[in-house]
């Protein structure tokens, strides 16, 4: 199988390459620290990830597939 977002081969019929499976669970495991400090949202904590300086490409290919997963979902 291959990655849904960069195309990378995976394993065990993952949906997902280990680069951004590990950014996705990074993501959601440092959302709940975000959500306390900043009162924020997911959508508006996923923003504000996406625009710092700091954020790795494999951070950022990941938060791109989670909006475009939402914006199918919700046509």
């Amino acid at each position: 199988m291959s990655c849904r977002i960069c195309g990378r081969r995976t394993t065990d019929d993952r949906a997902l390459c280990w680069l951004h499976e590990r950014a996705m669970a990074n993501l959601k495991t440092n959302y709940e620290k975000w959500k306390i400090a900043a009162s924020v949202d997911w959508d508006e904590y996923l923003e504000q990830v996406r625009g710092l300086d700091g954020t790795g490409i494999w951070v950022k290919e990941a938060i791109d597939y989670l909006r475009s997963v939402d914006d199918s979902e919700g046509e």
